[in-house]
């Protein structure tokens, strides 16, 4: 599970598939879907942009969100060939930050 992100808050999240592949083919996918809490209607809004890709690393900025809800972020990759898939995942919970 990732740290708490407040709403207003601005992250980014760093999938590491250095133990899965040598190298990233092709362009990554990152999805949100809600996990639990509060229902958020379109939790897909949270991810932001496009994925970048350092090396083995995906990066992908992550934005907004549901005080209360928590998100399921799913990082899909495929490798050199014979070009597998990979999938990493990561449970974000959102948070509004105490005043």
């Amino acid at each position: 599970m990732l740290s708490p992100k407040d709403p207003a808050e601005t992250i980014f999240v760093v999938f590491k598939f250095a133990n899965l592949v040598s190298s990233i083919v092709g362009t990554p996918s990152v999805s949100a879907s809600y996990a639990s809490g509060p229902n958020d209607p379109s939790p897909s809004s949270i991810v932001s942009g496009s994925p970048s890709v350092t090396g083995t690393d995906v990066t992908q900025r992550i934005i907004g969100g549901q005080a209360g809800t928590t998100y399921d972020l799913r990082c899909t990759i495929t490798g050199p060939s014979p070009s597998p898939v990979y999938v990493l995942g990561a449970r974000l919970p959102v948070k509004t930050a105490p005043t």
